[in-house]
C-alpha cells in the first residue's frame, strides 16, 4: 500500500519557514474544496473548510495558507529537522503503509535530493550518471539508509 504525506523539513528556521509556508499552502487547497469538510470536521474544524473555500473563490491562495495553525499543520504533515522524518513517518504510518511519496511544494537545497538518480527499472541497482556500466560512487543517502536498515533489523520499532 502506497500514501502521499505532508512533510516539512529544512536544514534552519527559514527552510522550515518556507517549507512549512509551502505546505501550509497545500492543506489550505485541499482543505478548500467541500470533500475535506469531513476531514476537517473530523478534528473539529469544519467551519474552517467555509472559509477557505470563499477565500479560493476569490483568489487568495495565500491567506488561505495563513489560516493552517501550528496545530493543523502538525495533524496533516511531518514537520521535523531531517533527521526526525523517517522515526516520526514510521511511527505514524508504518503499520498502514509499505511505501510513502511526498510533494514539496516550496524551494529546497538541491543536494538534500542528492541521493535520487538514475537506476535500472528490472533490478533497481543505481546507475552511474554518463557511466552506466560502472557502480554508482556510494552517497550520503546509501550509507544512511544502510545504518537505518541495520537498526530496522535489531529493532522494529525504529
Amino acid at each position: 500500500i502506497s500514501g502521499p504525506g505532508f512533510i516539512v523539513t529544512g536544514r534552519n528556521d527559514e527552510e522550515m519557514e518556507k517549507a512549512a509556508a509551502g505546505i501550509r499552502q497545500q492543506i489550505a487547497f485541499y482543505g478548500s474544496t467541500p470533500a475535506y469538510r469531513g476531514v476537517l470536521e473530523l478534528h473539529g474544524w469544519g467551519d474552517l473548510q467555509t472559509d477557505l473555500n470563499t477565500l479560493s473563490k476569490r483568489g487568495e491562495w495565500v491567506e488561505m495558507g495563513k489560516l493552517i495553525t501550528d496545530e493543523i499543520l502538525n495533524t496533516f504533515a511531518v514537520v521535523g529537522e531531517p533527521e526526525t522524518i523517517a522515526p516520526e513517518l514510521h511511527r505514524r504510518y508504518g503499520d498502514v503503509i509499505q511505501r510513502i511519496s511526498f510533494y514539496a511544494p516550496y524551494q529546497s537545497d538541491p543536494e538534500r535530493w542528492h541521493h535520487v538518480g538514475p537506476f535500472d527499472m528490472a533490478t533497481g541497482r543505481k546507475l552511474c550518471p554518463g557511466h552506466p556500466s560502472e557502480p554508482a560512487p556510494r552517497t550520503y543517502a546509501d550509507i544512511t539508509g544502510e545504518a537505518l536498515s541495520a537498526a530496522i533489523e535489531r529493532d522494529p520499532q525504529v
